[in-house]
């Protein structure tokens, strides 16, 4: 029986109030940045290192955690090598601000998931990702207050 499995997820908050968020290499996707936990890994040294590994930067400040984590199931038509190991991801989302002079430099990322980002409103981020997060995004954004509604 497939599992979840344990990720990060780093909303970066900028000062006009846009977020982060990468497109990717792979398929037409935007998304946060995010990546698993690997054993013996704290979920604050995994989020350093996944955006290290996918943004090129790892020069940022944690602002919030949420208490919780947050999952979804990945949909049955996703034809992903990760959809045949684990039934979804049971997620971490943290809130996180560049340090003054730093920000995503793809150049220096390991990982060549993105192929570029942008910074965003977001109520726009919940519309960019795909169908199955948006919940989740929804989720973690009201958590971090950053919808509002009338």
């Amino acid at each position: 029986m497939l599992t979840y499995r344990s990720c990060v997820v780093g909303v970066f908050l900028n000062a006009e109030g846009h977020v982060l968020m990468g497109r990717r290499q792979d398929r037409d996707a935007w998304q946060f940045p995010q990546g698993g936990v690997e054993l013996g890994e704290s979920e604050e040294e995994a989020l350093y290192r996944e955006m290290k590994e996918e943004i090129g930067c790892s020069e940022f400040s944690i602002l919030q955690k949420m208490p919780d984590v947050l999952s979804y199931d990945f949909p049955s038509a996703l034809d992903r090598p990760i959809a045949k190991l684990y039934k979804g991801q049971t997620q971490r989302w943290f809130l996180c601000q560049f340090f003054p002079s730093h920000g995503p430099q793809l150049d220096q990322a390991v990982d060549e998931e993105f192929i570029e980002t942008k910074w965003i409103l977001p109520a726009q981020a919940i519309d960019t990702v795909v169908e199955w997060k948006k919940s989740v995004y929804q989720s973690a954004l009201q958590h971090f207050s950053l919808l509002s509604f009338p």
